[in-house]
């Protein structure tokens, strides 16, 4: 092989790190004129066997799709029937671009009659899985064997966000938060305690299942995911093999007449339904233990449907009307989150739910939060967002409620509220905060949180629901000091400021205790003059944390125009503020090598500070 120039090597559908070198085939610099291109369905092999270049298959286009189908199902244009034609295409479409399935598919019906054609088509309109085996039997084993190979090591967690995914409608966005509330609710790492630990966890999980491709991004966010129609389906052909049993159904008008098979289902999904106000009351749901349903507009529902659910570990509600009076009966519920809905006897009805970990309300209209929630003693993550244009709802909770929900890991509040410093403070087990505040909230002391790992903090401004990433604190709207928040930088990755009123971020000697501070994103702040403020006089002895200012042009924007004096100082300044950072990184943070850009950068803000002045 060596003997060759130029050579090209396709190693095809690799599963795991291999050593090419072992079968002869060279590697680097034993041959340079020689290109290996290999296949696998897990990116993580790319990874590990160091490949200089990963390029990830998509799916394929409509007219892209329909030229593979015709190629294998032995069709040509203008050659088979028009009738014939047609039907076909509605088949490769129902493959939605995945190469695997239209090759498969367009095999399996290679030959048929028209009418052969016309039930394959409906079956797969209807996603009658068993009856489709013939036709997709072989790309059911195939994806089950990707399947097989990521559940070795971690069985419980990728069936679990497999089927969670397969519950949501067909080419719908799935968002991760959605999907780590079951996670939590159905179980998973029920070792861990802590809710942080079981939200790292749930995400590895789901990187996996997207670098296997039986997940797809949806955005470079990566606050959703997607699920291919082909990978849905065999997700429920799957469960049906097994003793879990799936209702999912999407536009559903009347109740299935066999009543008595739907004490069978474990899991039930009903999207955009116009029959839950008919929801069946007599049916035993022994098994069930996870519930979708969404409302076409706001179907109202009886408050006794849930009394023979009494395993159910997840409840998502959409666009539903009920009293919760009919959840009492589920005392081992652990996660509940209602969306857009209507909720009566809110308070007094939850008191009994002595096990829910997750309450999440999002855009839904309660009565008022009372004492009574006290109760719920094992609670970790407590959600109460509404859309930015509500501005003037207010949440008033009970005073001294937050202190004692003493197992809360997570709050979400992203209305008007009357929580305070005090009690915040209260809460030792706080790792993640979302929190709209006004400057009568702020200030009365400083803020400790000594867990805290995700924080978003907006003063007097709207904010929506977005989980803050891990390291973060965002504050926007101060009009006041920073001392409030001192205590919250020292874990903080990444620092986010937007509309502060401070002349100054840090003081030379406050900066150095930033010890994990990797970027920091300064906007909208036109009274800043100083990232960071020190005089001739002032001796740094530890070197500052390495920092990443988002836009020069930010830091004064709209304040004046670009030939203005002091704008042409404060560039000047932060242009030498990243030169010393430059050095610092290149001296491996070895400040006295530094002094040259120290005393440049001092000198700089000395000028800004004597033309101020004038």
């Amino acid at each position: 092989m060596k003997t060759e120039k130029n050579i090209l090597i396709i190693v095809d559908d690799l599963w795991k790190e291999y050593k090419l070198e072992t079968i002869g085939i060279p590697v680097g610099v034993e041959h340079e004129g020689c290109k290996i291109l290999l296949t696998t369905r897990d990116q993580k092999v790319c990874t590990v066997m160091n490949c200089q270049k990963q390029i990830q298959l998509r799916v394929l286009s409509k007219e892209e799709g329909w030229d593979l189908f015709k190629a294998n199902a032995g069709l040509k244009d203008g050659y088979s029937s028009s009738s014939l034609n047609d039907v076909a295409k509605e088949v490769a479409d129902e493959c939605k671009g995945l190469p695997l399935a239209i090759v498969t598919v367009a095999k399996a019906l290679r030959g048929e009659s028209l009418d052969g054609w016309r039930a394959a088509n409906q079956r797969l309109k209807d996603s009658r899985h068993l009856d489709n085996e013939h036709v997709f039997g072989e790309v059911y084993m195939l994806l089950k064997f990707s399947y097989d190979y990521l559940n070795k090591n971690n069985s419980q967690t990728t069936e679990n966000d497999i089927q969670s995914c397969s519950l949501f409608p067909e080419d719908d966005e799935i968002p991760i938060e959605m999907l780590i509330m079951c996670g939590i609710g159905v179980g998973l790492f029920s070792n861990a305690y802590s809710i942080e630990d079981k939200r790292r966890e749930i995400g590895v999980a789901l990187t996996k299942l997207q670098n296997s491709g039986l997940l797809l991004e949806v955005d470079d966010e990566g606050r959703a995911v997607r699920m291919h129609d082909v990978v849905r389906d065999f997700a429920h052909w799957l469960t049906s093999k097994r003793e879990n049993r799936f209702m999912v159904k999407d536009g559903l008008k009347e109740w299935p007449n066999a009543g008595e098979s739907l004490g069978s289902y474990t899991a039930m999904a009903l999207w955009n339904c116009s029959c839950l106000n008919h929801f069946p009351e007599k049916v035993e749901f022994s098994k069930l233990k996870t519930l979708f349903l969404k409302g076409k507009d706001l179907s109202s529902v009886s408050s006794t449907c849930f009394k023979e659910m009494k395993v159910l570990q997840v409840v998502f509600l959409r666009h539903v009307y009920f009293s919760l009076e009919g959840l009492q009966s589920l005392t081992n519920l652990p996660t509940l989150c209602c969306v857009e809905c209507k909720l009566g006897n809110f308070s007094s009805s939850l008191r009994n739910m002595r096990n829910l970990e997750i309450l999440a309300l999002f855009d839904t209209d309660i009565d008022e939060i009372l004492e009574e929630l006290v109760e719920l003693s094992t609670l970790k993550s407590l959600y109460i967002c509404y859309d930015e244009d509500e501005e003037e709802r207010m949440i008033s909770l009970p005073p001294n409620l937050l202190p004692r929900l003493t197992s809360l890991q997570e709050l979400y509040v992203t209305s008007k509220n009357n929580i305070n410093y005090v009690e915040l403070n209260s809460l030792s087990r706080l790792t993640a905060l979302l929190l709209s505040l006004s400057n009568d909230q702020c200030f009365q002391e400083n803020l400790l949180l000594p867990k805290i790992q995700r924080c978003a903090i907006v003063v007097n401004g709207n904010l929506s629901f977005e989980v803050p990433t891990f390291g973060t604190l965002k504050i926007e709207n101060l009009s006041s000091s920073f001392s409030a928040f001192k205590n919250l930088f020292g874990n903080v990755e990444k620092l986010s400021l937007g509309k502060v009123s401070a002349k100054v971020i840090f003081s030379p000697r406050f900066a150095p205790s930033m010890l994990h501070l990797q970027e920091l994103c300064i906007y909208k702040c036109n009274g800043l003059e100083h990232v960071i403020c020190f005089t001739q006089e002032e001796e740094i002895t530890e070197p500052l944390p390495p920092l990443i200012v988002d836009g020069q042009a930010a830091l004064h924007q709209d304040a004046a125009a670009d030939d203005d004096e002091n704008v042409k100082q404060l560039k000047e300044c932060s242009a030498l503020y990243l030169c010393l950072q430059d050095c610092l990184v290149k001296s491996n943070r070895n400040w006295k090598s530094c002094q040259m850009e120290v005393q440049a950068l001092k000198a700089c803000n000395e000028r800004r500070k004597n033309s101020s002045g004038k």
